[in-house]
C-alpha cells in the first residue's frame, strides 16, 4: 500500500503546484481585447461570411 501511496501524493502535489501556476501565468498575462475592434465587430453584418476574402467578420475588423 505505502508504495502506491507515496508516488500518488507526489503526483498530486505536483498536479496542484502546476494547476496553480498555470493559473496564476493566465491571469498575470492575460491579454485585453481591443474595444475598438468589438465595435467594429457590431457594426458589421455577420452574414455571407468569405465574400470579402477573410474567413469572417472578426477577422475583418481587425
Amino acid at each position: 500500500m505505502i508504495e502506491i501511496g507515496i508516488p500518488v501524493i507526489i503526483v498530486s502535489g505536483l498536479g496542484i503546484f502546476f494547476g496553480l501556476a498555470l493559473s496564476y501565468a493566465s491571469k498575470k498575462f492575460e491579454v485585453k481585447p481591443d474595444e475598438n475592434i468589438e465595435k467594429i465587430r457590431g457594426l458589421l453584418p455577420g452574414a455571407n461570411c468569405g465574400a470579402c476574402g477573410f474567413t469572417g467578420c472578426d477577422q475583418y475588423a481587425e
